[in-house]
């Protein structure tokens, strides 16, 4: 189009562009705007200050779904079951992107399409878009954890064996949200940062399988059971598995307009979570202490054997529907992090490094676990030369290694969960790590600010199994002997080594754009006593914060690293006892 324009009109426009350079020089061009506030006449750091703050309020506010009379909040973040601090992104908006498009705004390209652009925003406005990514299955998480309780889906027909009795489960109508539907229109405002409202309603749900279909197959059941007990072999060891279990894993399914019988994957797989902790064997690292500066090992290395879940389930699937009997489940070794290469002649002689981090107000099951974690990272060793993943280090999180349950929200319901306390793990790590002077490899800040780390604010660190990790690397020439212990509220890291006349420092963290918290979030529970209320989340601001951190090594050289946390605002979350969850009735139900 721009082809098309005579020399003239080309002229007049970069001319005019030209008066709007000089009239809005070091300011955004009039007509421009973000969301529903203009930014037009305003100077960069104006509209910047204006774009991170909105950012920064939808994403700590999320977007309101209403049905019928209630008015709900669907978050861009879930808070995570085992660690405080920490939420897995649903929505994640980009500032910085999104800055940098207003700041390039009518300043890119030629001198026409700079004029073009500036010209457009006079007449006819122009928008920045948030620059945004969206997790969709995290989003139908997040929808379905939200909106699930007001639902009653669609039951397909199963079967079950009572004594030597087969029986079909017969399939029941419900109702449903239209997930697609109600995506598109959240994702639309999720981009546009639109404040309406997103209605929902719930829709005829229908079984896939009929009754009469599934009955059909009632004699391939009866001739599985008869053909007896299917035996699971895990290293040679077996494990029984029920007739009445297996018969559940049965499902009548329609594929391609033809009947038939398949396993339920879905099914295999939480029965196998749960036997995980039967089967599998926890690798042990070697661990030293340190005695009148001698090294000596308290604990031998073993390697572990886990089961392989996800491979488990393909092989139990492939063998039950071919009628087989018995199947080997899939294991896997696990090597130790640290094993006893050497004693000899490791280095450890003094006093490397020191992280320290209070833990005053944590509940009993919180300070239990802190010690847990802290009992089995004591005596590690950290080969020069190696990369430490503090996951690997810690192992599952769950009661084989100690940890404790405690009640806690996943998808706006109440459930017990084990972890808790690992996050002040992951943290007194960083911050010896950061006073030792190494290269730190992997680090996540908390998702919310959390007040046992602070002040400083931004000097935190989470894990969580698989992802993420607290990883660095040890580059001094000799061994790092951590040693850990509690001193009544304070949990304190220690790396024992040779020095190397390296030198550590962080600047004191800046802390910028502090965002307000949401309103209060209140969720019905049976799991407390009624009338009683107990508030799971506390509510935080948010914020940006940034500091250097500077290792100047013994040859002079200096390395700067400067670590970035971006903190959300967070709602107060309590539990609210009662005798009774509200069930949602539907009047066009019959």
């Amino acid at each position: 189009m721009w082809l098309l324009l005579g020399a003239g009109a080309a002229t007049i426009i970069v001319g005019t562009a030209a008066v709007l350079d000089v009239a809005y020089a070091g300011k955004v061009s009039p007509g421009v705007r973000f969301a529903d506030i203009s930014l037009g006449g305003r100077t960069a750091a104006e509209a910047e200050a204006v774009i991170r703050a909105g950012l920064s309020k939808a994403q700590g506010e999320g977007i309101k779904l209403v049905f019928k009379d209630k008015e709900l909040v669907l978050e861009y973040a879930v808070a995570d079951t085992k660690n405080l601090g920490l939420a897995s992104d649903v929505v994640s908006y980009n500032a910085d992107a999104t800055v940098r498009q207003m700041r390039t705004f009518g300043r890119d390209g030629s001198p026409l399409v700079r004029a073009l652009a500036r010209l457009q925003a006079l007449v006819a406005g122009a928008q920045v878009t948030p620059a945004v990514t969206i997790d969709a299955n995290g989003l139908n998480r997040a929808l379905t954890g939200t909106l699930g309780s007001y639902e009653d889906p669609a039951v397909e027909p199963s079967f079950l064996l009572t004594g030597k009795q087969v029986s079909m489960k017969p399939p029941k109508a419900g109702t449903a949200f239209d997930y697609p539907a109600i995506s598109r229109e959240v994702e639309r405002r999720i981009r546009t940062l639109a404040a309406e409202p997103v209605t929902v309603s719930l829709q005829e749900d229908v079984p896939l399988v009929s009754a009469s279909e599934a009955e059909s197959l009632l004699p391939e059941v009866r001739q599985r059971v008869d053909d007896g007990a299917v035996t699971l072999e895990a290293d040679g060891q077996p494990v029984t598995l029920k007739l009445a279990t297996f018969v559940t894993w049965l499902r009548p399914v329609r594929e391609n307009g033809q009947l038939s019988l398949v396993v339920d994957g879905a099914a295999v797989e939480a029965y196998l979570t749960e036997l995980l902790p039967q089967v599998s064997t926890v690798a042990k690292n070697a661990k030293f202490a340190l005695n009148d500066g001698v090294v000596t090992q308290i604990q031998g290395s073993s390697m572990g054997r886990e089961l392989d879940i996800e491979a488990s389930v393909l092989v139990i699937r492939r063998a039950l529907e071919r009628g087989e009997s018995s199947v080997a489940l899939v294991m896997r070794e696990v090597q130790p992090e640290a094993t006893a290469e050497t004693i000899g002649n490791l280095g450890v002689k003094e006093l490397v490094a020191v992280g320290r981090t209070n833990f005053s107000g944590s509940p009993v099951n919180r300070r239990h676990n802190i010690k847990v974690g802290a009992d089995l990272l004591n005596g590690l060793l950290v080969r020069p030369g190696d990369e430490f993943s503090l996951v690997k280090a810690i192992g599952p999180v769950d009661a084989t290694l100690g940890y404790r349950q405690e009640l806690v929200i996943k998808e706006n319901r109440t459930i017990p969960e084990f972890g808790g306390g690992l996050c002040q793990i992951g943290t007194t790590f960083f911050r010896l790590v950061l006073n030792a002077g190494l290269p730190v490899v992997e680090r996540k800040n908390h998702s919310y600010r959390v007040r046992y780390y602070e002040p400083p604010v931004g000097m935190d660190a989470t894990i969580y199994e698989p992802k993420p990790d607290f990883r660095f690397k040890n580059d001094y020439p000799t061994y790092l002997l951590l040693q850990t212990r509690i001193e009544g509220d304070d949990l304190v890291f220690e790396f024992w080594g040779t020095k190397d006349g390296r030198v550590a420092s962080s600047s004191t963290p800046k802390v910028y754009n502090v965002v307000a918290p949401p309103p209060p979030l209140k969720i019905e529970t049976t799991e407390i006593p009624v009338g009683t209320t107990k508030c799971i989340e506390k509510a935080h601001p948010g914020s940006d914060a940034d500091f250097t951190y500077s290792v100047t090594y013994g040859d002079g050289q200096k390395v700067d690293t400067k670590f970035t946390s971006h903190y959300r605002p967070w709602r107060e979350i309590c539990l609210v006892g009662v005798k009774d969850l509200p069930k949602d009735t539907d009047e066009e139900e019959g």
